[in-house]
């Protein structure tokens, strides 16, 4: 063990060295540093117990870390605060400058005395400004940090293709703000060495995320790759509305009017889907335009918005999800979409469909066509799988009309099994630092700067301050401290539009549930949160498995290779089936070794061991 522990150091110490170029310079100079120090001492020693210092020299070496004085910034670029979360704060014991830097602070603000400019490539808001920095919360990072933000962003798909080239040119920016997705980081940090390890980088500098590690110690496993390294740090955004993404609703309405209670097992649940088709539940005088179900492009949720009818597949005693893996209760990897729960959920949804209780015209169609549909009224679907009632619809009554289904036993009387995340919002993807970035530990600091809890919600829900800030004090808890999201949206903008021109997602944040409880209360995910915790958690998946997980270089090639053919086939022939179009019974056998020769075998290892390496992660940053 030890030393398997002294070869694990030094591989670190090697990575570290190969990312920071002239450290045994600064480690030399750090030394002559001591020794001058202790020299100096040895002279002024009586000088210092018998001189008390002036106020002045008190005060002198504060003023490099004191953020900008309202007398020298306009009042709207002081960032925002909580009542007992001041900016700034010191770390216990200033760190050392070791760096070699004197511009540089290692703690406090502004990160630089004199303005330094960083290269930064990120995605954009589509309403956001092409300058981002025009944005609230960007003037205020550069007020308190004197760090300027030289942006390098584009939209939507567009952001996608542009950082495959930037990243095949051999001239990168100094980091990449998001997108980084683990396999990435696999080919670009452990195989072609062009992100850089920041594990010493957090550990030296980065107090706030160290706090957020402590928080959530999860969070450190869930963004280590499989070589211990730091390629990209962590987004967190573990409200209590995001542990279960697709979530079936039913209409209430339609339920009171047929005299009809709330449904509990599959066998009730398809009761009240034959009712609602045989009646004119809406009341618009056409009894056939009700559609009972519906369902979106596929059954796994795969890109169809967390419509799917993954919550009815739940109650044969199965999860699932758009990777098809989940463990079992010793921790082995297996693949969802060949198991006999799965054969039989399908099946049944198949004889739904057969009946008319189920429609497939959803899995030719699209999200934006849907959401459209479904907010017509009166309305015509009984139940459809959505992200949230209460920010799901754009009508009025669709969170009046409409509540969440519960838990269903199964045909066989068996409990269902929900996928209730335990690492709810955890997305290790964000700035990516880069072998052409000349002072990573400037970078390092910047990013800091907003993982500080109320900055942290500045950059996902909006201003807290400023001309237009999207966050203000709650008026129905009214309790002096908790936010709510502003609907008094200014002039000219839509609700999407005020959100794009207020936040900074693209930026390293991370905000836990404890903290959105306390401090921001959107208080439409209510019934969601509530939903949760109550109706889904006592049926959790005790054996939940990240959709991230950190593979090897060649892990990563094969699963990059395979995942989305084996992903894509399960997808259309669940629908062949569901639709009838073919016969899960006749075709079963052969799909299956139809998977097992696009790779099957290696997904599930390969899988296995990213978890297994996941686990021991877990317990590591758990001690």
């Amino acid at each position: 063990m030890a030393v398997d522990s002294t070869l694990k150091t030094i591989c670190h110490v090697s990575r570290s060295m190969a990312n920071k170029k002239g450290r045994l310079q600064n480690m030399t100079k750090k030394l002559a540093l001591v020794l001058a120090v202790l020299m100096v001492l040895g002279l002024c020693l009586t000088a210092c117990q018998s001189t008390p210092a002036t106020s002045e020299e008190t005060k002198a070496p504060a003023a490099a870390t004191e953020a900008p004085k309202a007398d020298d910034k306009p009042a709207a670029t002081e960032a925002p605060k909580a009542d007992d979360e001041p900016k700034g704060d010191e770390p216990a014991g200033e760190p050392e400058n070791t760096t070699g830097d004197d511009n540089f602070n290692p703690s406090g603000w502004p990160v630089v005395k004199e303005m330094e400019s960083i290269h930064v490539l990120c995605s954009r808001s589509t309403y956001a400004p092409e300058d981002l920095n025009e944005l609230y919360i960007l003037q205020q990072a550069e007020a308190i940090t004197n760090v300027h933000v030289d942006f390098e962003s584009y939209t939507g798909t567009t952001y996608t293709e542009k950082l495959n080239i930037i990243l095949a040119s051999g001239t990168y920016p100094d980091v990449i703000s998001n997108g980084m997705t683990a396999l990435m980081q696999a080919q670009y940090g452990m195989q072609q060495h062009i992100l850089i390890d920041q594990n010493e980088l957090v550990d030296t500098y980065m107090t706030e995320l160290q706090r957020l590690f402590d928080e959530e110690p999860a969070l450190r496993a869930y963004s280590t790759s499989a070589d211990g390294c730091l390629y990209a740090l962590p987004e967190l955004n573990a409200g209590g509305w995001m542990p279960h993404g697709s979530n079936m609703i039913i209409n209430q309405n339609w339920l009171d009017e047929l005299d009809l209670e709330m449904p509990t097992t599959l066998a009730e649940f398809e009761t009240v889907l034959q009712a609602f088709k045989d009646n004119d539940c809406n009341g618009n005088g056409d009894a056939t335009d009700e559609v009972p179900l519906y369902a979106l492009l596929n059954l796994s949720g795969y890109n169809s918005a967390n419509t799917s009818p993954i919550h009815l597949i739940n109650s044969f005693g199965q999860v699932l999800d758009s990777n098809y893996y989940d463990a079992d209760e010793n921790g082995k990897i297996y693949f969802i979409g060949g198991t006999e729960e799965y054969k039989a959920a399908v099946k049944w949804l198949r004889d739904l469909a057969a009946k008319g209780l189920f429609s497939t015209l959803g899995f030719s169609s699209d999200w934006d066509t849907f959401n459209a549909a479904f907010n017509v009224e009166p309305f015509v679907y009984g139940c459809f799988g959505i992200w949230e009632i209460g920010d799901g619809f754009t009508s009025p009554n669709g969170p009046i009309e409409y509540e969440f289904v519960p838990a269903l036993k199964g045909l066989d009387g068996r409990d269902p099994v929900y996928s209730v995340n335990p690492y709810p919002g955890y997305n290790p993807t964000k700035w990516c630092i880069t072998i052409d970035c000349k002072k990573p530990y400037l970078l390092a600091r910047y990013g800091d700067y907003y993982y500080q809890k109320d900055v942290s919600l500045t950059c996902i829900e909006g201003a807290i301050d400023g001309p237009n800030p999207r966050l203000v004090p709650c008026t129905i808890c009214n309790n002096g401290r908790a936010l709510m999201v502003n609907t008094d949206v200014p002039e000219g903008m839509t609700i999407l539009m005020f959100r794009d021109n207020n936040f900074a997602s693209w930026f390293p944040w991370g905000v836990t549930r404890a903290y959105y409880d306390e401090r921001l209360h959107l208080h439409f995910t209510d019934r969601k949160v509530k939903y949760i915790d109550e109706v889904l958690r006592p049926y959790a998946d005790k054996s939940y498995v990240p959709g991230t997980l950190m593979y090897t270089v060649e892990e990563a090639d094969r699963v990059n290779q395979i995942k989305s053919d084996i992903r894509d086939y399960c997808n259309r022939k669940g629908v062949e089936w569901v639709m009838g179009t073919a016969d899960i019974d006749a075709e079963w056998d052969s799909y299956l070794g139809e998977l097992k020769a696009m790779g099957l075998d290696d997904y599930i290892n390969h899988t296995q061991a990213a978890y297994d390496r996941f686990v021991q992660n877990m317990a590591k940053y758990n001690n």
